[in-house]
Protein backbone atom coordinates (compact mmCIF):
# COMPACT_ATOMS: atom_id res chain seq x y z
CA UNK A 1 0.00 0.00 0.00
CA UNK A 2 2.80 2.44 0.93
CA UNK A 3 4.57 1.74 -2.34
CA UNK A 4 1.41 2.54 -4.33
CA UNK A 5 0.87 5.79 -2.42
CA UNK A 6 4.52 6.76 -2.94
CA UNK A 7 4.39 5.96 -6.65
CA UNK A 8 1.15 7.95 -7.06
CA UNK A 9 2.59 10.89 -5.15
CA UNK A 10 5.73 10.77 -7.29
CA UNK A 11 3.69 10.87 -10.49
CA UNK A 12 1.58 13.78 -9.21
CA UNK A 13 4.66 15.74 -8.15
CA UNK A 14 6.32 15.12 -11.52
CA UNK A 15 3.16 16.39 -13.27
CA UNK A 16 3.16 19.48 -11.03
CA UNK A 17 6.85 19.97 -11.88
CA UNK A 18 5.98 19.77 -15.58
CA UNK A 19 3.15 22.30 -15.12
CA UNK A 20 5.54 24.75 -13.39
CA UNK A 21 8.07 24.32 -16.21
CA UNK A 22 5.36 24.97 -18.83
CA UNK A 23 4.17 28.12 -17.02
CA UNK A 24 7.76 29.29 -16.75
CA UNK A 25 8.23 28.81 -20.49
CA UNK A 26 4.90 30.48 -21.34
CA UNK A 27 5.69 33.39 -18.99
CA UNK A 28 8.27 34.74 -21.41
CA UNK A 29 5.57 35.96 -23.78
CA UNK A 30 2.27 35.41 -22.00
CA UNK A 31 0.98 36.40 -18.59
CA UNK A 32 -1.11 33.69 -16.97
CA UNK A 33 -3.11 34.61 -13.91
CA UNK A 34 -5.32 32.73 -11.48
CA UNK A 35 -7.49 35.11 -9.43
CA UNK A 36 -9.78 34.76 -6.48
CA UNK A 37 -11.91 37.83 -5.80
CA UNK A 38 -13.86 38.24 -2.57
CA UNK A 39 -16.22 41.19 -2.23
CA UNK A 40 -17.69 41.72 1.20
CA UNK A 41 -18.05 44.57 3.62
CA UNK A 42 -15.78 47.55 3.39
CA UNK A 43 -12.96 45.92 1.40
CA UNK A 44 -12.65 43.92 -1.80
CA UNK A 45 -9.82 41.39 -1.69
CA UNK A 46 -8.19 39.99 -4.81
CA UNK A 47 -5.66 37.19 -4.52
CA UNK A 48 -3.79 36.64 -7.77
CA UNK A 49 -1.05 34.23 -8.82
CA UNK A 50 0.79 35.44 -11.94
CA UNK A 51 3.34 33.77 -14.19
CA UNK A 52 5.11 36.80 -15.65
CA UNK A 53 8.56 37.38 -17.22
CA UNK A 54 10.31 34.45 -15.57
CA UNK A 55 8.75 34.93 -12.12
CA UNK A 56 5.79 33.68 -10.18
CA UNK A 57 4.04 36.50 -8.37
CA UNK A 58 1.52 36.09 -5.56
CA UNK A 59 -0.40 39.32 -5.03
CA UNK A 60 -2.92 40.02 -2.28
CA UNK A 61 -4.68 43.27 -3.11
CA UNK A 62 -7.18 45.14 -0.97
CA UNK A 63 -9.25 48.08 -2.12
CA UNK A 64 -12.54 49.81 -1.35
CA UNK A 65 -15.57 48.17 -2.97
CA UNK A 66 -15.63 48.81 -6.69
CA UNK A 67 -18.42 48.05 -9.12
CA UNK A 68 -16.15 46.21 -11.58
CA UNK A 69 -15.01 43.73 -8.90
CA UNK A 70 -18.60 42.44 -8.58
CA UNK A 71 -18.38 40.68 -11.96
CA UNK A 72 -15.12 38.90 -11.04
CA UNK A 73 -16.28 37.33 -7.76
CA UNK A 74 -14.83 33.86 -7.21
CA UNK A 75 -12.16 32.05 -9.20
CA UNK A 76 -10.98 33.15 -12.63
CA UNK A 77 -8.22 32.12 -15.03
CA UNK A 78 -6.92 34.81 -17.33
CA UNK A 79 -4.21 34.79 -19.95
CA UNK A 80 -2.96 37.77 -21.93
CA UNK A 81 0.22 38.99 -23.67
CA UNK A 82 3.04 39.98 -21.31
CA UNK A 83 2.95 43.44 -22.82
CA UNK A 84 -0.68 43.99 -21.65
CA UNK A 85 -0.44 47.64 -20.68
CA UNK A 86 -2.09 47.84 -17.25
CA UNK A 87 -0.81 44.49 -15.97
CA UNK A 88 2.78 45.03 -17.16
CA UNK A 89 2.99 48.50 -15.60
CA UNK A 90 1.29 47.31 -12.40
CA UNK A 91 3.67 44.36 -11.99
CA UNK A 92 6.71 46.53 -12.78
CA UNK A 93 5.64 48.97 -10.03
CA UNK A 94 5.13 46.11 -7.58
CA UNK A 95 8.57 44.70 -8.44
CA UNK A 96 10.16 48.08 -7.70
CA UNK A 97 8.57 48.15 -4.22
CA UNK A 98 9.78 44.64 -3.30
CA UNK A 99 12.73 43.85 -1.04
CA UNK A 100 14.89 41.11 -2.52
CA UNK A 101 17.04 38.32 -1.06
CA UNK A 102 18.23 35.13 -2.80
CA UNK A 103 16.03 35.89 -5.81
CA UNK A 104 12.86 36.09 -3.70
CA UNK A 105 11.05 39.37 -3.35
CA UNK A 106 8.50 40.53 -0.79
CA UNK A 107 6.82 43.88 -1.07
CA UNK A 108 4.03 46.19 -0.01
CA UNK A 109 2.81 48.94 -2.29
CA UNK A 110 -0.03 51.43 -2.23
CA UNK A 111 -1.27 52.25 -5.73
CA UNK A 112 -4.23 53.59 -7.69
CA UNK A 113 -6.30 50.88 -9.37
CA UNK A 114 -7.61 52.37 -12.59
CA UNK A 115 -7.93 49.08 -14.46
CA UNK A 116 -11.70 48.83 -14.33
CA UNK A 117 -14.53 50.56 -16.06
CA UNK A 118 -15.40 52.78 -13.08
CA UNK A 119 -13.59 55.45 -11.13
CA UNK A 120 -10.04 54.83 -9.95
CA UNK A 121 -9.68 53.65 -6.35
CA UNK A 122 -6.79 53.70 -3.89
CA UNK A 123 -5.56 50.16 -3.20
CA UNK A 124 -2.79 48.37 -1.34
CA UNK A 125 -0.95 45.28 -2.43
CA UNK A 126 1.26 42.69 -0.72
CA UNK A 127 3.37 40.73 -3.17
CA UNK A 128 5.62 37.70 -3.02
CA UNK A 129 7.96 37.05 -5.98
CA UNK A 130 9.76 33.77 -6.57
CA UNK A 131 11.73 32.50 -9.57
CA UNK A 132 10.21 29.26 -10.96
CA UNK A 133 13.41 27.29 -10.33
CA UNK A 134 12.60 27.19 -6.58
CA UNK A 135 9.18 25.48 -6.93
CA UNK A 136 10.69 23.23 -9.61
CA UNK A 137 13.43 22.07 -7.24
CA UNK A 138 10.97 21.66 -4.37
CA UNK A 139 8.53 19.61 -6.47
CA UNK A 140 11.30 17.48 -7.99
CA UNK A 141 13.00 16.65 -4.67
CA UNK A 142 10.57 13.97 -3.49
CA UNK A 143 10.37 12.13 -6.85
CA UNK A 144 14.16 12.23 -7.16
CA UNK A 145 14.56 10.66 -3.71
CA UNK A 146 11.93 8.02 -4.48
CA UNK A 147 13.61 7.10 -7.78
CA UNK A 148 17.02 6.97 -6.03
CA UNK A 149 15.67 4.61 -3.34
CA UNK A 150 13.93 2.45 -5.94
CA UNK A 151 17.17 2.02 -7.93
CA UNK A 152 19.20 1.43 -4.76
CA UNK A 153 16.84 -1.36 -3.61
CA UNK A 154 16.95 -3.05 -7.02
CA UNK A 155 20.76 -2.93 -7.06
CA UNK A 156 20.99 -4.35 -3.55
CA UNK A 157 18.74 -7.29 -4.45
CA UNK A 158 20.70 -7.90 -7.68
CA UNK A 159 23.94 -8.16 -5.67
CA UNK A 160 22.47 -10.52 -3.05
CA UNK A 161 21.96 -7.93 -0.34
CA UNK A 162 18.95 -7.02 1.79
CA UNK A 163 16.77 -4.47 -0.03
CA UNK A 164 16.04 -2.73 3.28
CA UNK A 165 19.43 -2.40 5.00
CA UNK A 166 22.02 -3.65 2.47
CA UNK A 167 23.27 -6.58 4.61
CA UNK A 168 24.93 -9.46 2.70
CA UNK A 169 22.33 -12.27 2.41
CA UNK A 170 24.42 -14.97 0.76
CA UNK A 171 24.39 -17.04 3.96
CA UNK A 172 20.74 -16.30 4.85
CA UNK A 173 17.74 -18.14 3.51
CA UNK A 174 14.53 -16.51 4.63
CA UNK A 175 15.17 -13.40 6.79
CA UNK A 176 17.83 -10.73 7.00
CA UNK A 177 19.82 -11.33 10.20
CA UNK A 178 20.53 -7.59 10.51
CA UNK A 179 17.05 -6.00 10.23
CA UNK A 180 14.68 -9.00 10.25
CA UNK A 181 13.02 -8.19 6.90
CA UNK A 182 11.91 -11.23 4.87
CA UNK A 183 14.00 -12.00 1.81
CA UNK A 184 11.76 -11.40 -1.19
CA UNK A 185 14.14 -12.73 -3.82
CA UNK A 186 16.10 -15.88 -2.98
CA UNK A 187 19.71 -14.96 -2.25
CA UNK A 188 22.24 -16.27 -4.74
CA UNK A 189 25.01 -18.25 -3.08
CA UNK A 190 28.55 -18.00 -4.33
CA UNK A 191 29.86 -21.29 -5.74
Amino acid sequence: MRRTVRATLTILLLLACLAVACLWWRGRETTDCVDYTHTAGRRDTMTSLYSWHGSFVLEIRREPPARWNQRYVGWAWRSFPSAHVWTAEHLKDLRRHASWAVGIGVGYAPFVDDSGSGAAVAATSWTFWVPPIYPLMLLALSPALWIYRFIRQRRRVAFGRCAHCGYDLRASADRCPECGQPVTVPAQHAT
